[in-house]
């Protein structure tokens, strides 16, 4: 081994450790790097609209404050309005999930008995009813411990405050950041790295804008359709089933299935579950041949199977990170 060699594997040792250390990192710092991700998803949303105020001749930075200030305020009067909404179906829903159990156990009792199958009560059920009631109370404290620490407050008010900061340097900066590009990686969009940064940013304007477009108008219409059903967590599927909808046909079956469940503990009769059926099978549809086609269109050319296993293996490795 020369000299040369162990000059080499010296200076991997020391480029293998400051990947390690910038990546620990990263990791100690997961907070503000989420929120920075989402500042710069946010300005990459609100590009075309700060690109279209500018050419009625308003200076970019203007714009730039306008249209962060107005999608800010949007974002801060839903999530004022639904946050506790959603904290109060989640403490409706554990308050009720022992009696929900309760009620799904004696329907069991009773197919037992016709099965000749002893499906009553036992020390299982009884064990299973206390942990559920002890984790139920255990959770709720939780949430409103967390919610009220003042650690908890101020990180998520420095990350609420991050986001929007970066948000409006980037959308600001834009034409440097084009600049930039047009200067290392040519300014023809037609050759060369130039061409497939166009490229991507076109699928990934499409995909983004569209999805986050698509799965907001599908949280408002599944917890519409619930409202009707007349399920107490309305709300909280609904949400839920449309933040899922990033994931092909996830939405819908964890959506459809955890609605129906709900409907059958909840009223214990069969015109409620097939108000949800009915619901869901009216929204699906209207995503399937209206607001997915005109919002998104069919020009990404990703199979629904693909699109599902990449954003799972994502999400496996890196959470929410790794999805987006």
């Amino acid at each position: 081994m020369n000299i040369t060699t162990i000059r080499f594997s010296i200076r991997n040792l020391f480029t293998i450790a400051g990947i390690c250390a910038a990546l620990y990192i990263i990791y100690l710092s997961r907070q503000v790097v989420l929120a920075a991700i989402f500042g710069a998803l946010l300005a990459y949303m609100l590009t075309p609209l700060v690109d279209r105020m500018t050419r009625f001749r308003i200076p970019r930075l203007l714009g730039t404050l306008i249209v962060v200030l107005f999608a800010g305020g949007l974002l801060l009067g839903v999530g004022v309005w639904l946050v506790p909404v959603i904290y109060h179906d989640i403490e409706l829903l554990i308050t009720k999930l022992p009696d929900y159990v309760t009620i799904i156990m004696q329907k069991l009792a009773v197919v037992g008995e016709k099965l000749d199958i002893d499906l009553s009560s036992t020390s299982l059920y009884t064990h299973a009813m206390n942990w559920l009631r002890e984790s139920g109370s255990y959770i709720l404290k939780w949430m409103g411990g967390v919610a009220g620490s003042v650690q908890y407050a101020f990180g998520l008010t420095a990350n609420i405050v991050l986001v929007p900061v970066i948000a409006v340097f980037m959308l600001a900066d834009y034409p440097k950041m084009e600049s930039f590009l047009d200067k290392y990686a040519g300014k023809s969009k037609d050759k060369g790295v130039r061409k497939y940064l166009s490229l991507s940013s076109e699928v990934m304007s499409k995909y983004f804008r569209g999805q986050f477009t698509v799965m907001a108008i599908l949280c408002v219409l599944y917890s519409v359709a619930l409202s009707i059903a007349g399920l107490d967590t309305a709300i909280l599927l609904g949400v839920v089933s449309g933040l899922l909808s990033i994931i092909p046909y996830m939405g819908f079956i964890v959506g459809i299935v955890a609605s129906i469940i709900m409907a059958v503990v909840q009223f214990q009769d069969i015109w409620h579950p097939v108000y949800v059926i009915i619901g869901y099978a009216i929204v699906q549809a209207l995503e399937s041949f209206v607001i997915t086609p005109k919002i998104v269109g069919d020009s990404l050319g990703l199979h629904p199977v693909a699109t599902m296993i990449v954003l799972l293996i994502g999400g496996a490795a890196f959470g929410l990170v790794g999805m987006i």
